[in-house]
């Protein structure tokens, strides 16, 4: 019973630490000024996300000219954030093909910042 009052205690300087660790979930709320400052080209992780996009289909060739295609429209476009989740068709979900097209994908947008 001793241990767990300690361990209890420890709870508050624990959950302290905790919004330290993680700077990016911190709520900013900038300036006037330092909005007007990046109106026109804001930084990325204020960028827009992408619209909807459909990159299956069963070739694998043509799907990844799709993805470039797509990914160059959306950096010249200003838009750096995506999210890529899984849909129906080919190739199958988790199948190696998926993953090589996931890992494709991703190299792909690195190439863009």
């Amino acid at each position: 019973m001793k241990r767990i009052s300690k361990l209890l205690a420890l709870i508050p300087f624990l959950a302290a630490a905790l919004p330290a660790q993680r700077p990016w979930q911190e709520i900013t709320v900038p300036s006037l000024s330092e909005v007007a400052a990046n109106f026109k080209a804001p930084p990325h992780e204020y960028g827009a996300i992408q619209p909807f996009a459909s990159w299956n289909g069963a070739d694998p060739k043509e799907v990844r000219q799709r993805i470039v295609r797509d990914f160059d429209l959306l950096a010249a476009n200003g838009i750096f954030v995506v999210n890529l989740s899984p849909g129906r068709g080919e190739p199958k979900y988790l199948s190696p093909e998926h993953l090589e097209q996931v890992k494709f994908t991703v190299q792909e947008a690195a190439k863009r910042g």
